[in-house]
């Protein structure tokens, strides 16, 4: 949040800087923060929330989900080929 702060104070404009400058205030930087938590967290219950394994977002269930059993079997390291 800081170097958000400081970014805003480099870049040229009355309005970046007042930005800038009111982020440098602790109480004010806490407030804007948990402001986006916030909105995140409002955004993210409003989609569902429902996260695909790589990251992004997915509203859709994606592939077939396939029920079944499985056993271990023990391990024979001189057998390279199943011959079942």
């Amino acid at each position: 949040m800081l170097i958000f702060a400081g970014l805003c104070l480099l870049m040229p404009g009355f309005v970046t800087d007042i930005i800038g400058g009111l982020l440098l205030i602790p109480p004010l930087r806490k407030l804007f923060a948990a402001g986006l938590l916030v909105n995140f967290v409002a955004s993210m219950v409003k989609k569902g929330s429902k996260w695909a394994p790589n990251g992004s977002y997915s509203a859709q269930p994606r592939g077939e989900t396939i029920d079944g059993e499985y056993s271990k079997e023990p391990k024979d390291d001189n057998d390279l080929i199943d011959k079942k």
